[in-house]
């Protein structure tokens, strides 16, 4: 009895990563998708705000958050605005 409950715990956890957690209830992509609305608004909101007061705070959060490595400085001025 013992070997069955000890072989069952890999095979659940290997049916659940095939799935994947966002499968069985299906609103993965509606979360994902409000998400990246807020994360637009938001980056919008920081670059409105370090173009309107240069604020150090706003360029670090968009650095960090938007900007890539490998990036061209063209596309750092995009991000900043």
């Amino acid at each position: 009895m013992v070997k069955i409950c000890l072989l069952s715990l890999p095979l659940t956890a290997v049916a659940i990563s095939a799935c994947g957690c966002t499968s069985i209830t299906g609103a993965g992509s509606f979360a994902s998708l409000f998400d990246s609305e807020s994360r637009q608004r938001e980056e919008e909101t920081h670059r409105s705000n370090y173009q309107e007061t240069r604020s150090p705070a706003d360029l670090q959060w968009l650095m960090r958050n938007c900007v890539e490595s490998g990036m061209t400085p063209t596309e750092i001025n995009g991000v900043l605005g």
